[in-house]
């Protein structure tokens, strides 16, 4: 095995950077997780695991938090898979 630190791991996991990029989308819009898990008809629970990097989305969930920010797709899965 690579000798990677848990950062390392991390950072380079989809998951925890399409949480990121959920993240970072949501705060310029000036919006709660709470707001938009509202918005997304989501659980905010749910929301702050996506933005943690824990969640793993179905199509639906993606489409839902992508309507609710307004956002291109590119905003939340640019350099998801790099």
């Amino acid at each position: 095995m690579l000798n990677r630190s848990v950062s390392d791991v991390k950072t380079a996991n989809p998951l925890s950077k399409f949480g990121r990029n959920l993240a970072r989308v949501r705060s310029a819009r000036g919006m709660t997780q709470e707001e938009l898990a509202e918005r997304a008809d989501i659980h905010a629970r749910y929301l702050q695991k996506l933005e943690a990097g824990a969640g793993h989305p179905s199509l639906i969930v993606l489409c839902r938090l992508k309507r609710a920010l307004g956002c291109e797709w590119d905003d939340l899965l640019s350099r998801v898979d790099t």
